[in-house]
């Protein structure tokens, strides 16, 4: 049986609602819910993250397969998203999948995020 590769992916917004995250991307699940630091969720007509030095955005973290980063891409729109990689302060896991308490995780994780392009340019 071959072993799947899995990553992270750091989902905030409308993909926080796991219906919503599991219609996209159906081999996700629920890892852990944390938080992202010095952005904030900038509510336009497209979700984005910006940078907001002191701001927290909670969200949540899933497992994907590269299937499902696939469909990501699909669902993002790489002309308009740009693909980034941040990390995440864990604050409880998914005791089902996680192998270790949100508390062994306290240095953060690193996952995959979408970020729009035209926003914010100078982010990192």
């Amino acid at each position: 049986m071959d072993k799947v590769h899995r990553k992270f992916f750091i989902a905030y917004g409308s993909l926080m609602n796991v219906d919503k995250m599991v219609q996209v991307c159906s081999e996700s699940y629920v890892f852990g819910w944390g938080s992202i630091k010095d952005f904030e969720l900038e509510d336009r007509a497209l979700e984005n993250l910006k940078s907001s030095a002191g701001c927290n955005v909670p969200v949540v973290l899933y497992s994907i397969t590269a299937e499902d980063e696939m469909e990501l891409d699909s669902f993002f729109d790489l002309e308009v998203y740009r693909k980034e990689e941040l990390n995440v302060i864990l604050t409880d896991v998914n005791d089902m999948v996680a192998p270790y308490s949100a508390d062994y995780y306290q240095e953060g994780v690193k996952a995959l995020v979408y970020i729009n392009e035209n926003v914010d340019k100078n982010l990192f």
